[in-house]
């Protein structure tokens, strides 16, 4: 037995847990394929990240108390079957892989307990409707493929936490729009040439959607709870600035073309404003109106004077 070996087998209480009983080994990031053969009861949490893997090791399927398992950086291609009998599974991660397609039902064994997943920075071109079978997920980043569409019978209700980034969507879908418990949604790169908020975002907190080509922009009359909104590479001189929701507490339009930021000194709750790389050249006085301003980034900016910002502003070039 090698050493790193019986260094690992030094650490752990060998003896048998008794059903119900905590196990420490469960705090235990487990990295070593040769350690998780040897107490296969006991690895609740895997980490084969970055380790050249072609296919998912066929022994993964024997790891039956397995919570949380990372995949990610390898040269994956497909699941082949092997999480299926997996029913204790809450977080999954597979980004940087070669996933070109993904039939949910390889979670089927998780199904009711698979809260969190991961497969960005894959080259998944499209998402079927067996997402559906994920009753528990309540995080789902995709960010990073080449996804144009969602399905209409895309069931999203349960997620709180959408990544979509950089992916190729024209248009937000409809089954987005249902996503009636949505905390955070991330657009940032895609195709969008407008966005409209859904009537059904009443919990939404966080939206990116930089770095599109945007032409239209509403949030319309709704109750917002919004608290984190990114423009960035958007050229919000187009848009009426007063149309942003005044529950706004961190900002980022970076790279806008913005010349003034008179149009934001409604937003009575912001705490972090950033318009790094823009056009403004002078800060007026009622910036002072902003009383809970602590942050904010000027960096790139012809602003040759600072003296409207209040002391208490953290000002950041």
């Amino acid at each position: 037995m090698n050493k790193v070996l019986i260094t690992f087998l030094a650490g752990i209480n060998m003896t048998s847990i008794a059903f119900g009983q905590y196990d420490a080994n469960m705090n235990l990031w487990i990295n070593n394929l040769d350690q998780a053969k040897l107490i296969p009861e006991r690895v609740y949490k895997l980490d084969l990240s970055n380790q050249s893997l072609d296919t998912i090791p066929e022994i993964i399927e024997s790891f039956k108390n397995l919570r949380l398992l990372k995949l990610s950086d390898n040269n994956i291609s497909s699941i082949d079957g092997r999480l299926d009998n997996l029913t204790k599974l809450e977080y999954v991660e597979l980004s940087g892989n070669r996933i070109k397609e993904l039939n949910f039902n390889e979670f089927r064994g998780s199904r009711f307990t698979l809260d969190e997943l991961w497969v960005r920075n894959n080259r998944l071109r499209e998402v079927d409707s067996s997402l559906n079978i994920l009753s528990n997920l309540s995080i789902l980043n995709l960010g990073s493929n080449q996804i144009k569409v969602f399905p209409a019978n895309l069931d999203l209700s349960r997620l709180v936490n959408l990544q979509l980034d950089d992916n190729q969507f024209t248009s937000l879908p409809p089954s987005i729009a249902q996503a009636v418990k949505l905390k955070i949604l991330n657009l940032y790169g895609n195709h969008l040439s407008e966005f409209v908020m859904p009537n059904s975002f009443r919990n939404l907190k966080m939206l990116n959607i930089g770095d599109n080509p945007v032409d239209t922009i509403d949030f319309g009359g709704q109750r917002l709870k919004l608290e984190m909104l990114i423009l960035d590479w958007i050229p919000v001189e187009a848009f009426n600035l007063a149309i942003l929701p005044p529950t706004i507490k961190v900002l980022s339009i970076e790279h806008c073309g913005l010349k003034t930021i008179n149009g934001l000194l409604h937003l009575k709750n912001l705490e972090e404003l950033s318009i790094i790389q823009n056009e403004v050249q002078s800060i007026p006085y009622e910036i002072q109106n902003l009383k809970k301003l602590r942050k904010f980034w000027i960096g790139g900016n012809p602003v040759t004077d600072t003296a409207n910002i209040p002391a208490s502003v953290e000002v950041i070039k």
